[in-house]
């Protein structure tokens, strides 16, 4: 009897090998979810710190523009009124990571530290004096690609640089 099932076993291709690469299948069966779940998440994260450095980079770089010395290169404008200017060094940093629009990017005006707010974006011609700020925050709904509970939630950084005004350079 022993030997006629063994004899069975071995025509249908039944042996030990074979047992033990179906155990393999049934294994990578059970780690596979946990295995995709783990890679999203590297992904999500990884995507979600790319979004939050561009958009500290945007808000530098709009403040960085804004308070520089001289004026816009097109005009007579100077550069903390040149709002335009200042959203497109804004937006020209981050667009390859984020979809910024203008309506992401606010731009502000105060005379220091724990004061007011006295414009936004076109403050009035010889409001602004040497020692105000300008602040640029710029606001992004992140969106996750893989949606397992993670809601959009918006990403907000602000920039304060107080603007060179009235000092020469040679």
């Amino acid at each position: 009897m022993k030997n006629i099932l063994r004899k069975l076993s071995l025509r249908k291709g039944y042996n030990r090998r074979s047992i033990l690469n179906g155990q393999g299948l049934v294994e990578f069966a059970v780690i596979l979810p946990l295995m995709l779940t783990l890679i999203m998440g590297i992904i999500e994260f990884g995507r979600l710190a790319i979004t939050y450095t561009a958009v500290s980079t945007a808000s530098r770089e709009g403040a960085r523009y804004g308070a520089a010395v001289g004026n816009n290169g097109v005009g007579t404008v100077a550069r903390y009124e040149d709002c335009i200017g200042i959203r497109d060094s804004a937006k020209r940093v981050a667009s390859a990571f984020t979809n910024i629009d203008y309506s992401n990017i606010q731009i502000e005006y105060d005379t220091g530290p724990e004061s007011a707010v006295y414009a936004n974006c076109q403050p009035p011609v010889g409001a602004v004096e040497l020692g105000h700020r300008i602040i640029v925050r710029v606001v992004v709904t992140y969106e996750p690609l893989f949606s397992v509970g993670i809601e959009p939630f918006q990403i907000t950084s602000e920039a304060k640089r107080t603007i060179v005004k009235e000092v020469e350079l040679n």
